[in-house]
């Protein structure tokens, strides 16, 4: 009786990750957008539609969309892109956590990778984002971005990278602190905290507050705290474009 109760255990065991929250396999790219920035993400949906690896969706959460022109909004709703595009709107005044929160619980698949509708991606940031996701085992992605000024992102060209050259800058981080470390610095190029990838599945646990600043920080300490599976890219994958920040917002991200 004692070795049947104990072979059942070990079946329940083996099962319980079925109970666990799962998603479709593909990739879901969220954007947090509030109305200064809806005009920028045509030329971010254009960016996504030319990747070397397209998304399988993007989910765009609009705050305050009562301040776009409709006949806008509804152009972008009728436009075909090469994904399937959500766009979520709020009358709402929102902050970029907020956004964050909206945009991920409206993903419907497992690997999502945020990005800021201001900034612009490296033409491989999806292909390169997938490929480590397939190769490893982790919840959390943090990688470089570049620091663009007007001048300097008209006059940028991006480097390709390979699959081997790639895995030599992924490292799996411990610490949070560990980011900033002198070892990993880079002229004009820190992690950003913002345009991120995680697990969908990790979102039933952590999300974003609605604080104003350092929601990004916060969030990505509260993952590093619970889980021993975050990834570090040594490698520029957004393009930052400091000057589409509002001057009341702008800070390193």
């Amino acid at each position: 009786m004692k070795k049947t109760i104990l072979k059942f255990t070990q079946y329940i065991l083996v099962l319980l990750p079925v109970f666990s929250f799962s998603y479709e396999k593909g990739i879901s790219v969220v954007i947090p957008c509030y109305y200064k920035h809806f005009d920028e993400l045509n030329e971010l949906l254009d960016a996504y539609a030319s990747q070397t690896q397209r998304p399988d969706e993007v989910v765009i959460s609009l705050s305050e969309a009562n301040k776009v022109d409709t006949k806008e909004i509804e152009k972008l709703r009728n436009s075909s892109w090469p994904f399937l595009v959500q766009l979520i709107q709020s009358s709402n005044r929102y902050f970029a956590g907020e956004n964050r929160n909206i945009g991920v619980g409206n993903a419907k698949y497992e690997l999502v990778i945020l990005q800021d509708a201001d900034d612009l991606p490296h033409p491989q940031r999806v292909e390169i984002i997938s490929m480590l996701f397939d190769t490893y085992d982790f919840d959390h992605l943090i990688h470089f971005f570049n620091m663009s000024t007007e001048e300097t992102s008209q006059q940028r060209t991006w480097k390709l990278y390979d699959r081997k050259y790639v895995l030599k800058k992924a490292v799996f981080m411990g610490n949070y602190d560990s980011l900033y470390s002198q070892r990993w610095r880079r002229k004009n190029s820190l992690p950003h905290n913002g345009n991120i990838a995680i697990k969908r599945s990790i979102f039933e646990d952590v999300s974003w507050t609605g604080i104003r600043e350092g929601e990004d920080e916060q969030f990505n300490r509260k993952i590093y705290a619970t889980s021993n599976k975050c990834l570090f890219v040594r490698l520029p994958l957004v393009n930052y474009r400091y000057y589409k920040t509002s001057e009341e917002d702008r800070k390193i991200p």
